[in-house]
């Protein structure tokens, strides 16, 4: 009750002062294809906005590893009615390659840490973590999908630590819900993907779940956990919200007020529970600029 009371006074006073995200919609870039983990968390943002009678527009801008669409936000919007929502290790790609345009980025918030899985079609022959490892160790090629630069960092690392010289073939995507599509469509071998993107197929038994990467194990799924065979594995699969740096100083109070509102809702962290992700606290951003330049150093 006291966030809503906050809330509310805080939108009659920002309303009084010209910006105005009920009156006027507000556009969300999200820089991948529609289907993957960014998207899937953004409609639930969405859902819960609407209930303010606030209108958000997603505006997908996907390539370059989410380039493109931060490159987009830093450019332009900075009138309030323009977020981004992406995830860290695309912060950490646009600081690497856009050291002058990444300047304008500024990190609100992280919404959730999303659990990693590693999937396999129907049809593989491999059914479990070992038997992967096995396969790569014997000098089999596996076809990898990776949608984001996230992705990417985690089939490399699972690589890495399997430590095979066998040649693997990371095979790229606009975004996790296309790999994940090729994969019920057997055009690849496995995929590393937020687990998110993969429940829906892997729930409906149209895709085998091989490993998670979750501290916390659900009975709910009879699978190998990364932390059991692979003690040393690291986690960057945070969702950020982000603006333009020179955003309405008004509208940035709003949205700071808005999404930590989101964050504490009990809704936010049941939905994150059932998706095997961990709801965020509000802002921590020292933390999260730790994990972007330790990601920096991995691409």
């Amino acid at each position: 009750m006291k966030y809503i009371v906050i809330f509310i006074l805080l939108v009659s006073n920002v309303f009084a002062k010209g910006f105005d995200p009920i009156e006027k919609s507000t556009q969300v870039i999200i820089p991948f294809a529609p289907g993957g983990n960014i998207d899937i968390n953004f409609k639930y943002i969405q859902r819960y906005a609407a209930q303010q009678k606030i209108n958000l527009i997603p505006v997908y801008r996907p390539g370059a590893e989410g380039v493109i669409g931060l490159n987009k936000l830093a450019d332009a919007c900075n009138d309030g009615y323009c977020l981004g929502f992406t995830t860290l290790s695309s912060v950490a790609m646009h600081r690497l390659h856009e050291p002058i345009s990444s300047k304008n980025i500024q990190i609100i918030t992280n919404i959730n840490d999303v659990s990693m899985s590693v999937v396999t079609h129907n049809n593989s022959k491999i059914f479990s973590i070992n038997d992967l490892i096995r396969d790569v160790k014997n000098g089999r090629v596996i076809r990898a999908g990776q949608g984001s630069p996230g992705n990417r960092i985690a089939a490399e690392q699972l690589f890495s630590l399997i430590n095979s010289s066998t040649e693997k073939i990371l095979v790229p995507y606009k975004g996790g819900g296309p790999s994940i599509i090729d994969l019920v469509g057997e055009q690849i071998d496995i995929v590393v993907v937020p687990f998110i993107v993969a429940k829906p197929y892997v729930d409906s038994g149209r895709l085998k779940l091989l490993m998670l990467t979750s501290h916390v194990k659900f009975k709910e799924y009879k699978t190998d956990y990364v932390f059991d065979i692979f003690p040393t594995w690291e986690d960057y699969a945070a969702s950020l919200i982000v603006v333009n740096s020179n955003v309405d100083k008004k509208a940035l109070v709003f949205w700071n007020t808005f999404f930590k509102q989101y964050l504490n809702e009990n809704a936010t962290k049941e939905q994150d529970l059932k998706d095997l992700s961990s709801t965020a606290k509000f802002g921590e951003t020292k933390a999260i600029e730790k994990l972007i330049q330790s990601v920096i150093t991995k691409l």
